[in-house]
């Protein structure tokens, strides 16, 4: 099995495809969202809270590293943008975060490579000519079960 690609013309395609996936997310899931700035990745995080019953605006945790919302299951988004370091991670005490009882879904993962849960999904966003892109490798594809077609 290979990677998929997903063209996303609009935001209403990225979000449905975040509620798509959060109806595919296990409690204990470690979602790793990858791509540049501007590729997508904090509002298909919007989606997939907003799916979970979020009614409250979300916004990105830029400045405060990590937003925990109280759905069912509890959701912990976090963008590590800010960090410089695996040091930086465990002396903010995310570390000691657990991710038993909830889902999470962290932007920007290559900026602590090594502090990090391990993530069990991921998805590659990227911004090409003002078009939005989301690859998704096979491991992740199987569980998200995403045509490459999909509406």
């Amino acid at each position: 099995m290979t990677s998929i690609t997903v063209p996303i013309p609009d935001e209403n395609r990225m979000l449905r495809i975040a509620s798509h996936c959060f109806d595919r997310l296990n409690t204990g899931d470690v979602l790793y969202l990858r791509g540049s700035l501007g590729a997508g990745k904090t509002t298909f995080a919007r989606g997939i809270i907003q799916a979970a019953g979020y009614k409250e605006p979300i916004k990105s945790p830029t400045y405060s590293i990590i937003k925990s919302y109280p759905t069912q299951p509890t959701i912990h988004h976090l963008d590590v943008y800010r960090l410089h370091g695996d040091d930086d991670y465990f002396l903010s005490g995310l570390g000691d975060t657990d991710t038993s009882n909830s889902i999470w879904l962290i932007e920007w993962p290559d900026k602590v490579p090594n502090a990090l849960p391990k993530p069990t999904l991921e998805i590659r966003f990227s911004l090409d000519n003002d078009t939005h892109t989301l690859t998704i490798p096979p491991q992740t594809q199987k569980r998200l079960d995403l045509p490459s077609g999909h509406t």
